[in-house]
């Protein structure tokens, strides 16, 4: 058995015993199988978006500085980040 394969039995395995010990608890488990981790199989169109990179980055900074940022523009480390 190769490694890849070994890696897929041993995660499927432990994800068995942790179904089987919360279903006896009461508990959740993991519902994600490893290889669907690694390898989606999805079939679904990831949406793109439409804004610039430059509008994509003037959010994210208004984001912060909601949450309270730094109106600064330093990152904590003296170093400059420019909004």
């Amino acid at each position: 058995m190769d490694e890849f394969s070994c890696r897929i039995y041993i995660t499927d395995s432990l994800k068995a015993i942790s179904e089987n010990t919360s279903r006896l608890f009461g508990g959740t488990s993991v519902q994600n199988r490893y290889i669907d981790v690694i390898r989606p199989t999805t079939t679904e169109k990831i949406e793109e978006d439409p804004r610039s990179c430059e509008e994509i980055a003037h959010d994210i900074w208004d984001r912060i500085r909601r949450k309270g940022g730094n109106d600064d523009g330093l990152n904590g480390t003296g170093s400059k980040i420019d909004p």
